[in-house]
């Protein structure tokens, strides 16, 4: 609960990742399957490729270049729509 800032809580910086570790074990224990699961994505054509893999990067950038409080031009302004839209209406923490 106190990850998704319902409870306020203070938890290390390592605690925080644990979500998306077991996430990510999760993921590479699918692999081992006899039915792997993303081998749907693997095999469909480019053409699917390109506009999936450009949206991935445009989420990386996003989030990469992400570094202050999400302000549109001042300290005093209220969220950009861009941050408050990208990140699911403010879920997904910054």
């Amino acid at each position: 609960m106190g990850y998704i800032k319902m409870v306020e809580t203070n938890l290390s910086k390592m605690l925080v990742h644990i979500p998306i570790f077991i996430v990510g074990v999760a993921f590479a224990d699918s692999e081992s399957l006899k039915r792997r699961p993303l081998d749907s994505i693997r095999e469909l054509s480019i053409w699917w490729k390109i506009p999936i893999n450009t949206i991935l990067v445009a989420i990386f950038l996003t989030y990469g270049s992400y570094s202050g409080e999400g302000h549109c031009l001042t300290a005093y302004d209220e969220e950009c729509p861009y941050w408050y839209y990208s990140s699911i209406f403010g879920y997904i923490p910054k």
